[in-house]
C-alpha cells in the first residue's frame, strides 16, 4: 500500500515530463526495505524482535523531510461530502471478515452459533455494496469495476498478493523453525527477493518490447507460479544460495 501511495503522490506532484525519475525513485525505496530486512534480521537474532518496530521511525522521519523538501504543494481542489455511512458499514464488514478469518469462524463454538456469525458478517457486506452502488459520493466507488481491464486487473492482483504475501510471510518461518536457520541468514533470502525486484524493474521495460505485454504475462506468469511452489522443496540439505537464487528470480 505504500507503493501505492507513493506512485500516486509522485504522479500527481509532478507533470508528465517529469515522472520518469519515478522508477528511479522506487529503486531508492527498495533499497531501503534490502537494508532494512538485514538489519531486522540482525536485531532478532542479537537483540529482540520487539526492536524491528522501531527500524520505521528513521525510515518515516525521512520520508516526512522527503516529502516537505520536494513534493510541491497541490492546488486545493473540490472535496467530495465525506460518505460517513459508507465509512462505518465499511468498516463494519472488514471488521467482521477479519474476525471471522482469525478465528477460524469462531472455531469451538456452537454450530448455529457459527452460522449465525457468518450469516451476520455477509449481511453486513451486502448491504455496505448496497450502500456504495447507490451513494452520489461513496466512500469506494464498486462502479468503476464496470470496466472490464480494472476489474480482470484487480482481480489478478488480488490472486496473485495472496500468492506473494503468503509466501513472504511463511517461508521465513519454514527457514528458521522447520530448517533452523538462524534469523539473520533467513532475512538474507528474503532481501533477495526485494533486490530481484528492484533488477525486474530494468529488464521488465525491455521484455514488454521484445515479446509484448500478453505473451509476456502469459509466460512469466506460468514461470511465476511455478517458482511460488519452489519454497516447498526447501530442504535441510538444500544451500543458501540455491533458496536465495529462487527468491532473486521469484
Amino acid at each position: 500500500y505504500a507503493v501505492s501511495i507513493g506512485i500516486t503522490s509522485l504522479a500527481s506532484s509532478f507533470p508528465l515530463s517529469h515522472q520518469a525519475g519515478i522508477n528511479p525513485a522506487l529503486w531508492w525505496g527498495l533499497s531501503v526495505i534490502i537494508s532494512c530486512g538485514t538489519v531486522a534480521g540482525a536485531l532478532i537474532q542479537f537483540a529482540d524482535w520487539r526492536w524491528i518496530f522501531f527500524i520505521n521511525i528513521p525510515v518515516a522521519l525521512c520520508g516526512m523531510l522527503a516529502v516537505l523538501r520536494f513534493v510541491p504543494k497541490l492546488a486545493p481542489t473540490r472535496r467530495p461530502r465525506f460518505d460517513l455511512a459508507g465509512f462505518l458499514l465499511a468498516g463494519a464488514s472488514i471488521l467482521a471478515i477479519m474476525a471471522l478469518v482469525e478465528t477460524s469462524a469462531l472455531a469451538g463454538q456452537p454450530v448455529p452459533l457459527r452460522l449465525l456469525a457468518v450469516a451476520g458478517a455477509g449481511l453486513v457486506a451486502i448491504i455496505y455494496v448496497r450502500q456504495a452502488l447507490h451513494a452520489k459520493e461513496p466512500i469506494a466507488d464498486f462502479r468503476v469495476l464496470r470496466h472490464g481491464s480494472l476489474r480482470w486487473s484487480l482481480i489478478a492482483t488480488w490472486l496473485y498478493r495472496i500468492a506473494l504475501g503468503g509466501v513472504m510471510v511463511l517461508l521465513p518461518l519454514q527457514l528458521q523453525i522447520g530448517l533452523g536457520h538462524t534469523p539473520l541468514v533467513a532475512s538474507q533470502v528474503m532481501v533477495c527477493a526485494a533486490l530481484g525486484s528492484v533488477v525486474s524493474r530494468f529488464l521488465c521495460p525491455l521484455a514488454i518490447r521484445r515479446l509484448g505485454f500478453r505473451r509476456l504475462m502469459l509466460s512469466f506468469g506460468a514461470v511465476t507460479t511455478l517458482l511460488s511452489l519452489a519454497p516447498a522443496g526447501f530442504g535441510l540439505t538444500t544451500p543458501i544460495a540455491v533458496m536465495a537464487g529462487v527468491m532473486l528470480v521469484h
